[in-house]
């Protein structure tokens, strides 16, 4: 079963606008479930509660919450979206707040993993003194998933969270180590 619905309250030319989602899914089989939460957490929806998620009413977000949406009943749940043109503003400066704080922490992660995997997987290479074709293609993909993850991140930053500089230096820092390692076995 599907319920939409739409506000009458005029919005705020400075407000965002933002979709409710509230959705529920049969318990089992539980992949069921889990292949909604997926989809959502793909779209970078923040979670107030559980099967309770709010998005910005963006241009990005906007067709995929459509397509998840359609999702839902076909996999035997249903849903509420409730489009919200207006919120009382403390709520908004939460609601940004907790993407903000959501994506500081995406990105804290991608500097951790680079310091505690990257370039620990660099300084172990190049101790080892072989240096192999193998090891400079596995640091390779590992930097091109650290930016895959990075792009991800940057593109559900609706609201410009902290520690974004913080990441990129790290991916600059580890395109540096990578061409040093490489630079070192053709030497």
């Amino acid at each position: 079963m599907e319920k939409r619905i739409r506000t009458n309250a005029s919005r705020r030319a400075n407000a965002l606008g933002w979709h409710l989602l509230i959705y529920r899914m049969p318990t089992e089989p539980a992949s069921k479930r889990v292949s909604v939460w997926r989809d959502l957490h793909r779209l970078g929806a923040l979670y107030l509660q559980q099967c309770v998620c709010i998005l910005p009413t963006i241009e990005g977000p906007n067709a995929e919450l459509s397509r998840i949406t359609s999702k839902i009943p076909a996999l035997g749940g249903d849903f509420t979206l409730i489009d919200l043109p207006l919120v009382p503003p403390e709520d908004e400066a939460r609601f940004v707040s907790s993407f903000r704080t959501q994506r500081a922490s995406e990105y804290a992660e991608l500097v951790v993993e680079r310091e505690t995997a990257f370039s620990k997987r660099v300084e172990f290479e190049a101790l080892q003194r072989t240096m192999s074709a193998g090891a400079i293609e596995e640091l390779r993909r590992q930097l091109h998933d650290l930016e895959r993850r990075f792009e991800w991140i940057s593109q559900h930053d609706w609201f410009d969270a902290d520690r974004r500089a913080d990441a990129e230096r790290s991916l600059v820092q580890c395109a540096r180590l990578l061409a040093e390692f490489e630079e070192r076995t053709r030497g």
